[in-house]
């Protein structure tokens, strides 16, 4: 559910079974308070890049090695996909 009006989508997650009354409070206090959260790293003041920022060790002259690619069983293969997409 998106709990912004205007330009930029502010996505949130409520379960679906949550009483629907608690859960359109719930909604309306997100709303009131939306400004309250951070929706982006530059609006978190404070926190340490290394924290949120990934990096691979790479040293210069070096290519990347390849793995081979992992098999997985028929039967999970259906989950898999169906989460990836």
């Amino acid at each position: 559910m998106d709990i912004e009006d205007g330009d930029k989508p502010r996505p949130i997650y409520v379960s679906a079974k949550l009483d629907p009354e608690y859960k359109q409070k719930l909604i309306a206090l997100l709303k009131e308070y939306k400004d309250c959260f951070a929706w982006e790293y530059y609006e978190m003041h404070g926190l340490d890049k290394k924290l949120v920022e990934h990096q691979l060790p790479i040293k210069s002259g070096y290519r990347p090695f390849k793995q081979a690619p992992r098999k997985i069983k028929l039967e999970v293969i259906v989950d898999v996909k169906a989460e990836i997409t």
